[in-house]
């Protein structure tokens, strides 16, 4: 594609921000070039937010109902699986969904909420907790930043 035809749709999930794409140019060579997005990509990826946003209000509800621990929604809210998590804290990955059971997550010691507060940037007493009002994935501006209390 030649850097004239890179598109520049309405800039969707991109908020502002452009993508980075390759488009060749006069001589043929290619060179990064930015892009405000392209319908498609638009729609498949407001349609994969609108898919978290109920897969995590899905995991509230269960906390709110007793099922879950909030340890479940704000691994769902960072998209953080029970691997992925076992992999930054070091814990065995049935200790993980252990502590997602909320009998089993009410009583764990300082040093284990630590150890998933600090990998999931939050502090102990946010972690215990579900945000008021909730937070959704598609309503965090900067998905790359840690959330504060």
């Amino acid at each position: 594609m030649h850097i004239s035809e890179v598109p520049q749709d309405d800039a969707g999930v991109l908020a502002g921000f452009k993508e980075l794409t390759y488009a060749r140019d006069d001589g043929g060579q290619y060179i990064p070039v930015p892009c405000a997005g392209w319908d498609p990509a638009n729609i498949a990826n407001h349609q994969e937010w609108e898919r978290l946003d109920q897969e995590v209000a899905g995991i509230a509800a269960e906390v709110v109902a007793g099922r879950r621990s909030p340890l479940a929604y704000w691994m769902a809210l960072m998209q953080m699986d029970v691997e992925l998590l076992s992999d930054y804290t070091g814990l065995w990955k049935w200790r993980i969904r252990r502590h997602q059971r909320p009998e089993i997550f009410a009583h764990l010691p300082t040093a284990l909420l630590e150890r998933h507060a600090q990998v999931l940037g939050l502090d102990i007493d946010t972690l215990q907790r579900l945000p008021d009002p909730l937070i959704l994935p598609s309503q965090r501006r900067d998905r790359q930043s840690r959330l504060t209390p």
